[in-house]
């Protein structure tokens, strides 16, 4: 995992500046990773479980975020600034490898 700890802001200061596709593809990764998180044997504490769900779900709503540029109408993330600037970054990127 990037985040051992499951905290966005490592996270998003790993991806600083990585490639729009990358950055779908770590975040899925990662969400992956957390939700694994609540099956791995050895796991007890509560934190961990609630670690695992939570920084997993600010992950895949990250992931919808940057393949359709919505937000989603039922989620109450606080980090869709975030993910707005992440995703403003990524294209700003992508067009000036273009250029």
């Amino acid at each position: 995992m990037i985040s051992s700890d499951c905290d966005f802001s490592d996270f998003v200061a790993a991806i600083k500046d990585k490639p729009y596709q990358d950055i779908i593809y770590l975040a899925d990764q990662e969400a992956t990773a957390a939700e694994r998180l609540l099956y791995r044997n050895g796991v007890t504490s509560d934190q961990k479980k609630l670690c695992g769900k939570k920084y997993a779900s600010i992950l895949k709503d990250l992931v919808s975020y940057m393949r359709y540029d919505i937000r989603l109408k039922n989620s109450e993330n606080e980090y869709f600034e975030l993910f707005a600037s992440i995703l403003e970054s990524a294209t700003a990127n992508e067009r000036s490898m273009i250029d």
